[in-house]
């Protein structure tokens, strides 16, 4: 070892410390280093349509041998193209690797260490409403029951359920 890189090693000569550094250089400098962390950059966000509902699905395997994105589409979600919508800002890298166009997002790791992705998939909105209302029966039948009288005598008063008067 020379002698040139034993002076190196250690701590640095105290000439070459800055000391006393102000609150205020101190924040300047982390504020360049942070610059991008506390900027929401909207990596999941979704197209904005009127004729459409984006939602995005984990691409994570189900029982029966199928994965969540097959099962999805079955129920009348297709995959939407990537090309065709404004995804996520500028600063996030793009990995639509094995489904070519599809919009496709790392979003963690499964149980095996293995990368996950999120799938962008979209239904016609007159198909969602429907979907909806369906959704919602079970949950007005028992508001109506609710909301029934009851036929014994002696009983008074009134049930009411959210701003309903």
């Amino acid at each position: 070892m020379t002698v040139e890189k034993q002076g190196q090693r250690g701590r640095p000569p105290k000439e070459a410390v800055k000391k006393n550094k102000t609150r205020e250089e101190l924040l300047a400098e982390r504020r360049m280093q942070r610059k991008d962390i506390g900027k929401g950059r909207d990596v999941l966000k979704v197209p904005t349509d009127p004729l459409y509902v984006y939602r995005w699905f984990n691409d994570v395997p189900m029982s029966g041998g199928v994965n969540r994105i097959q099962w999805a589409m079955s129920k009348g979600w297709e995959v939407a193209n990537a090309d065709q919508h404004e995804l996520a800002d500028e600063s996030v890298k793009d990995d639509n690797v094995s489904l070519g166009s599809v919009g496709k997002r790392p979003v963690g790791k499964d149980s095996y260490g293995n990368p996950l992705y999120a799938v962008l998939l979209r239904m016609s909105k007159e198909l969602w409403d429907i979907d909806q209302e369906i959704k919602d029966e079970p949950i007005k039948e028992l508001e109506d029951q609710i909301h029934r009288r009851p036929k014994s005598t002696g009983m008074y008063g009134e049930v009411k359920i959210g701003g309903e008067s």
